[in-house]
């Protein structure tokens, strides 16, 4: 038996079923749609910031600002960070600004989904191979109000879909990998940040990609796919270094900080998607558990069971890749003075890649059915607590800004206004460095 033409009981169960296969994008966009349906606010934490900066921004270049003229000047250095706020500011022009915030978040969900849908199609997956990346719509970054991370994740995602692409093999690889390279610069170039995971995907999947096929009997000479995508991740790897020189030495690694118990508890408890109840941790939990559970078996048959010489690199690439992302989570620091969050803007590339590697891998029915009953168990209760904390967290700051605005006399200026939290400390969110929800112009103008 061989990854490349598996046994036709194996190819039965990877089929999606055709009655199946209309449900499964319905309830994605539920999942999506539901939290801003419910409330015509978005709550992050550096949301209302971006938005006081995209407003300068818009101002600067119009010349609706004078005053702010005076003493704030746009420096560019490039395309990476800006279209975000570019976006934002144009929102601002046809919607209020918590409004305009709420569609950015909308938009930048959507996008989220549709490239997670693209990247297990190229992956090879059928509709229902959606469900395990299905939280990754709605990452604890937009939360966070980090929309420039967030619109840069979408090309990324697609581009490691293109590699799984051209690991598989067969017609259309030339294209997935010319879609690989392109894809990951027009990440970069949104946010590059991006391209530590990119590269740490390339990275450790090629090793284990190369050491897979040794252990198989294929032989020790890395093969032209894994050379082949190493030298397309070449202009990633060029726009992270170019970045890193123009940046002022040792900026990004100022006063590290690493937490081993609470980064190993990010990763198992999927740190990467935002917990709004305490069941959120719980379902995420044990959705990725089974979904690991589900790698390690098929790992433990070793390559020659699994096929590892025929040729088809995608599964030991992409668990090869996930299993190098997790690690550098767990290894570099917790954040440093300029990158809070680390394993948070990490972690996302981790678990879809192990998604992908559930999209191309024949696995048992047995496996296949548990593996998507708990994705599509946890992608329902995060999607129904969202949907609550966000009612309730506009309901919170309303009650807040209209008990301050009655503090305020007619005719006074405010210089700012500043609220105190607006989530309890009972959501485990916030007790694991996710949701501060507080509006301060002066603490972050972005």
């Amino acid at each position: 038996m061989t990854l490349a033409e598996p046994p036709a009981r194996l190819r039965a169960q990877a089929a999606p079923r055709s009655g199946f296969a209309w449900a499964v994008p319905a309830f994605a966009l539920a999942v999506v749609l539901l939290p801003f349906l419910a409330s015509g606010s978005f709550p992050s934490q550096d949301g209302p910031a971006h938005l006081h900066t995209a407003g300068l921004l818009a101002g600067l270049r119009d010349g609706t600002a004078p005053v702010a003229a005076v003493f704030l000047e746009e420096v560019s250095p490039g395309p990476t960070n800006l279209a975000a706020y570019w976006l934002l500011s144009r929102l601002m022009e046809a919607l209020a600004p918590a409004r305009a915030e709420w569609a950015m978040a909308l938009l930048l969900s959507l996008l989220l989904l549709a490239s997670l849908a693209g990247a297990v199609r190229l992956a090879g997956g059928g509709a229902a191979s959606l469900l395990p990346a299905l939280p990754l719509a709605a990452p604890i970054m937009l939360h966070m109000g980090s929309f420039a991370l967030v619109l840069a994740m979408a090309p990324a995602f697609l581009a490691l879909g293109c590699a799984a692409r051209w690991l598989r093999g067969g017609g259309g690889g030339g294209a997935a990998l010319a879609g690989f390279g392109a894809l990951g610069l027009l990440a970069c170039a949104l946010q590059i940040q991006v391209a530590v995971p990119l590269l740490a995907a390339v990275g450790g999947g090629a090793l284990a990609g190369w050491g897979w096929r040794g252990l198989a009997g294929a032989g020790w000479w890395p093969p032209g796919r894994l050379v082949g995508l190493c030298l397309a991740a070449l202009p990633v790897a060029a726009a992270a270094l170019a970045y890193g020189l123009l940046m002022p030495p040792g900026h990004a690694g100022q006063s590290p900080r690493w937490e081993p118990l609470r980064q190993a508890a990010l990763l198992g408890l999927r740190g990467e998607v935002a917990w709004f109840s305490l069941a959120d941790p719980a379902v995420l939990a044990l959705a990725g558990l089974v979904l690991a559970l589900a790698a390690l078996a098929w790992a433990w048959r070793g390559p020659r069971a699994a096929g590892g010489a025929a040729g088809d690199l995608a599964p030991p690439v992409l668990l090869g890749g996930a299993a190098a992302i997790a690690a550098a989570a767990l290894v570099l620091p917790l954040e440093t003075a300029a990158v809070p969050q680390v394993p948070q803007r990490l972690l996302p590339f981790a678990q879809l890649l192990l998604a992908l590697w559930f999209a191309a891998t024949p696995l048992p029915a047995g496996w296949r059915r548990a593996v998507l009953a708990c994705a599509a168990a946890a992608a329902l209760v995060t999607t129904l607590s969202r949907a609550a904390a966000h009612v309730a967290v506009a309901d919170r700051l309303g009650a807040a800004l209209a008990a301050a605005e009655a503090r305020i006399a007619p005719g006074s200026v405010v210089a700012y206004l500043r609220l105190p939290s607006v989530l309890d400390e009972k959501y485990p969110a916030q007790r694991f460095g996710g949701l501060m929800l507080r509006f301060d112009p002066t603490t972050h103008l972005g």
